[in-house]
């Protein structure tokens, strides 16, 4: 794969994960009782899992592991606006 391919590639995956990672914390809202926070633990534990499979077969030499807190974030702290 050329250069310029892997640049596209490169500039796909990260779209891709930003879109993941925006419907993840709407997914999140959508289960809690709390329509203002989201369990951090849990969205940073499915946010990681779905990065790693966005990557395919590339994935098997990345170790992966989480370790995180039980924390609950506001929605302003959790979804940032758009730069």
């Amino acid at each position: 794969m050329g250069t310029g391919q892997r640049d596209v590639r490169d500039a796909f995956i990260a779209s891709q994960n930003r879109i993941i990672s925006m419907a993840l914390i709407h997914e999140k809202l959508y289960q809690t009782k709390h329509l203002a926070r989201i369990d951090f633990a849990s969205y940073v534990r499915d946010l990681v899992l779905c990065i790693y499979q966005s990557y395919g077969k590339d994935a098997k030499s990345i170790r992966l592991e989480i370790a995180v807190e039980k924390a609950n974030l506001n929605i302003d702290t959790a979804y940032p606006p758009a730069a």
